[in-house]
């Protein structure tokens, strides 16, 4: 009986390389998948605690009345703030880039922009409920809105800026992963073809025996 054999680790094959290969390809691609995912996952929890610690910032110097009416002194002061909020950007953008490669990259924007704004509402409500009660509930998120009004310039620039870095941050990633995968098919493909012709040249010089 005619045994093809790898011509890289020496182990026997089927007769098709093709078919022999289908599991080794089947678990590249989730170890691909889940690799991808946990990059997402975990850019997506980074984001999330930079940017309840880019509001909770703002809206302490906000309520302590740190900021004045002059842009560049109230960004002064909130420097923190805008620095965690890019710093999330960065998270976010990296997990829309990778969380789903085949979709638009604004609908990954969104959907990464969603997985971050759902828990911080929920955890500055748990926070707030804690704090104040259910009582008072309403009317302390009136008051956390109401201060960011109060100074819509700080708030648009502040929490604007992470929307900016993450979109940045999306395209220029998606295009870096969308070129690497190119590569990595181009190279596959070549040494699908190397490896074919190998195994022509070997029936030929070896036919299989007939019965």
């Amino acid at each position: 009986m005619w045994i093809a054999r790898c011509g890289r680790c020496g182990f026997a094959v089927r007769w098709s390389p093709r078919f022999a290969r289908e599991p080794a390809r089947i678990w590249a691609r989730l170890r691909a998948l889940n690799l991808r995912l946990g990059v997402a996952i975990g850019a997506l929890q980074f984001g999330v605690i930079l940017m309840l610690s880019t509001g909770t910032f703002l809206y302490d110097r906000f309520d302590r009345g740190f900021v004045s009416l002059d842009l560049d002194a109230t960004l002064s002061r909130a420097a923190p703030a805008l620095i965690a909020g890019i710093l999330a950007g960065i998270f976010v953008g990296l997990s829309a880039a990778t969380i789903a490669t085949h979709r638009r990259v604004l609908l990954s924007l969104g959907m990464a922009w969603a997985g971050v704004a759902l828990p911080c509402l929920v955890l500055s409500s748990l926070l707030v409920l804690g704090d104040t009660g259910p009582g008072n509930f309403l009317g302390r998120w009136r008051e956390v809105i109401g201060s960011y009004a109060r100074y819509p310039e700080a708030s648009a620039v502040v929490l604007g800026a992470p929307l900016v870095v993450s979109l940045v941050t999306a395209i220029v990633l998606r295009f870096s992963i969308e070129r690497l995968i190119r590569t990595a098919v181009r190279k596959a493909a070549r040494a699908r073809r190397q490896t074919l012709a190998l195994g022509g040249r070997a029936t030929t010089a070896f036919p299989r025996p007939t019965p």
